[in-house]
């Protein structure tokens, strides 16, 4: 199954919020869904950029049409879909 870019950055926000602990603190509304949500989003975007630091050059996979993207533009949409949650 190819998975789109926007499906790459949910399925790596979801995978970091199964590890985001509920924060303690005096923040307003910090143990919110959405908080916890905002801290996996900051995570996975950390390891995106790690990635993307590690210049992978391989072509990721086909897309429908003919165009091959390489990682790097893969990574880079992944990244610009997780800014948008």
């Amino acid at each position: 199954m190819i998975m789109s870019a926007k499906d790459k950055a949910l399925e790596l926000r979801d995978k970091h919020a199964n590890f985001q602990v509920y924060s303690i603190g005096f923040e307003p509304n910090s143990n919110s869904e959405f908080s916890r949500l905002q801290r996996a989003k900051e995570s996975a975007l950390i390891t995106v950029e790690e990635i993307l630091l590690s210049q992978p050059s391989y072509k990721y996979w086909d897309t429908y049409s003919d165009e091959t993207p390489s990682a790097i533009t893969f990574w880079n949409e992944v990244k610009n879909e997780l800014q948008k949650l």
